[in-house]
Order: structure tokens, then C-alpha cells, then sequence
């Protein structure tokens, strides 16, 4: 059993109030500052750990949360948790994370949260529903329509976004590749939605789910033969990358023959493609610091300023493959961190202008 308040206050020479003023950082805590050196030195030597659940029993917040993500989460999502722990820390939260491979699991895992006697539980786009009866905080982050949840990136819009931008350029008979009913429902829809504006009827021949279909390459290079598609819309940057190279392997050019543009995450490495991806910069950071403030109003019972459920749209980032033209590459090699694909674009920006 590890070491109490009164233990400590035993060996400082004082009384275990005083103990956990200084300890929780107290302020009006009228200890010394020979006492305070001595209480914390103590408190190192023994390991002291508070117990939280004991806390919480009292009322008293044990300030620990929790941040469930799915198993191997992608690396945008772990930018969004990143962001997320440096909010809660810059609050004076601890924040634990735990990796959930189902929504049974993730119950499973709530039950065992709660010897912490935890705060409040975020969600990061994993497949978990709250049950009602979980008196606790949460917030849920998620694009997905068939899981309640209060943020997430808006899906839909995005791919709006991009078929709008190839339609912009005079594409007109645009195709939609996407992995699954994830990017087969909502991203769909958007890129629907971009054609109707245009008075372009929806084909659903032109849907390749390669999720589903394994002959899709196949199949997009027949339609690019025989109806003459001029556009694809990707539903993320590795596929986009994939199919850039596909069709330069057939003779097909990217954009001259064929436009492609992806409704993805911004990764990186979209500027190397053989013809630099047009992508969306995902704002993941923001994100993951607004559903901390979201949590952080739930533990405190204030009112979220902002009307809810909160979706963020990307911003695009123009490479050649949609007929924007290729930039000049004009630096090799960066300090890491390595910056966004935005701030890449704006320091070359900078660098033309001097």
C-alpha cells in the first residue's frame, strides 16, 4: 500500500490538511516555503499517489480523462489525440489513452476506467455508441451518420468540396472511387450533391467501391475506354496516389486525359506523387483542442458556445493532378518538424516573392 497524506504529514511534522493544500497547488495554502520544499521532497521519496476514486467519492474531481481510439489509430488521428492531451494538460488534466477494437470492448473498458474514478471520456472516431445509463462526461468525434456524436470532419462538405473544384475546371463526366460504406455514404453524397449543382445526373455505374470490388481498377480504365471519364474523385490520399500511378502505367495522363483529386487527409506525402496531388488539409488539430474545450464545459457544466453536433470541412491544397498546374519544387529538405502541406506551399510562396 503506497504512502497516505498522513503519513507524509507525520514525517514533515504537520497536519495532513496542510499536506493536500500543498500538493493540489493550494494558493491560500499558508505553508512555508521550507515546509512546501519539504512536503514535496517527501512526497517524491514516497511515491505518493492520490487516490482518485476516494477523491471522487468526496466530489472532489480527480482530473483524469480518458481518450478511447481504435486499434492502430492513423497517424491524422493521432495529431487530433495529441492535440486533445495538450488542452486537457494546459487545464490540469491527466489524460489516459486506451485502444478499442469493438463496441463491446469499449464497455469493457469504461468499467474498468471507472477505479479511476475518472472525469469525463472522449471518443476518436471509433465505433462506440454511449450508453444512457453512463452518468459520466463525453464527447463523441465521429463522421460517421449511423454514430451519435457531437464533432467530427465533415465528411459530406469535403467531398462537395472537391468534385466541385474538378467541375470548376470543365470536368463533367467525373467517377467516385471510395473504400467501404465510410466513404461510400457520406462522401457520396457529397460528391452527388456537387453534381446536381451542376445538372449532372448521378451514375451509379461511375461508384467503385474497392472494398467490395476487387476488379475496380479494371473496371475504372473500361469506363475511362468506353464513357470517357474525365475526372475521379478519391476518397483518400493513398488511393489517389495509387490510381495517379495506375494510370500512368496505361498511358493515361494525369490531369490531361484524366483529372484526380482526393476528399482525404492532407498526408505529406500527396506533393511527391509522380503529378503532385490535389488534396484537402484536414484541420485534426483544431479538432481534437475543440473536443477537449467541449469536455471541459460538460465536467464543469458550463454551456459549449458553439451548436452541436460541430463538423469541420478541410481546405484544399492545389497540386497538379486536377489541372492546376505544377509548382515549382524549390526546396528539398526541411527542419523538422516537418511542416503541413500549407505551410510548405506558403514558405515557397515566400521564397518566389524574395
Amino acid at each position: 500500500m503506497g504512502a497516505t497524506l498522513k503519513d507524509i504529514a507525520k514525517l514533515a511534522g504537520c497536519s495532513h490538511t496542510l499536506v493536500s493544500g500543498v500538493l493540489q497547488g493550494n494558493p491560500s495554502c499558508r505553508a512555508s516555503r521550507e515546509m512546501r520544499k519539504k512536503i514535496l521532497k517527501l512526497s517524491c521519496e514516497l511515491d505518493y499517489r492520490p487516490n482518485r476514486l476516494a477523491r471522487r467519492l468526496r466530489g472532489i474531481r480527480s482530473k483524469v480523462v480518458f481518450v478511447l481510439s481504435r486499434f492502430r489509430p492513423a497517424p491524422e488521428h493521432s495529431l487530433m489525440i495529441s492535440a486533445i492531451q495538450e488542452k486537457m494538460n494546459e487545464y490540469g488534466h491527466q489524460v489516459f489513452q486506451a485502444q478499442t477494437t469493438s463496441p463491446e470492448h469499449t464497455l469493457e473498458l469504461l468499467g474498468e476506467f471507472s477505479e479511476f474514478g475518472y472525469d469525463g471520456v472522449i471518443s476518436c472516431c471509433t465505433h462506440y455508441i454511449p450508453p444512457p445509463a453512463l452518468d459520466i462526461p463525453q464527447v463523441v468525434i465521429s463522421a460517421l451518420d449511423a454514430i451519435p456524436h457531437d464533432m467530427g470532419i465533415d465528411d459530406e462538405q469535403n467531398a462537395y468540396t472537391v468534385t466541385h473544384h474538378l467541375l470548376e475546371h470543365g470536368r463533367r463526366r467525373i467517377a467516385f472511387a471510395g473504400i467501404g460504406n465510410w466513404s461510400c455514404g457520406e462522401m457520396h453524397r457529397g460528391y452527388s450533391a456537387a453534381l446536381a449543382g451542376y445538372d449532372i445526373a448521378v451514375n451509379e455505374n461511375w461508384k467503385i467501391d474497392l472494398h467490395f470490388d476487387i476488379t475496380g481498377l479494371q473496371r475504372i480504365l473500361e469506363l475511362i475506354e468506353n464513357d470517357n471519364i474525365d475526372g475521379i474523385v478519391c476518397s483518400e490520399d493513398h488511393l489517389a496516389g495509387k490510381m495517379i500511378a495506375a494510370l500512368n502505367q496505361h498511358d493515361i495522363r494525369v490531369p490531361e486525359d484524366v483529372a484526380v483529386i482526393s476528399s482525404g487527409s492532407g498526408k505529406s506525402f500527396a506533393e511527391f506523387t509522380s503529378v503532385p496531388l490535389t488534396t484537402l488539409l484536414m484541420p485534426w488539430r483544431q479538432l481534437g483542442e475543440e473536443a477537449a474545450l467541449l469536455l471541459l464545459s460538460r465536467i464543469d457544466k458550463k454551456e459549449y458556445p458553439h451548436k452541436l453536433p460541430r463538423m469541420f470541412a478541410g481546405e484544399i491544397i492545389p497540386g497538379a493532378s486536377c489541372g492546376c498546374g505544377q509548382k515549382e519544387i524549390r526546396q528539398l529538405y526541411t527542419i523538422s518538424p516537418s511542416p503541413s502541406l500549407k505551410e510548405t506551399i506558403l514558405a515557397e510562396e515566400a521564397l518566389h516573392l524574395e
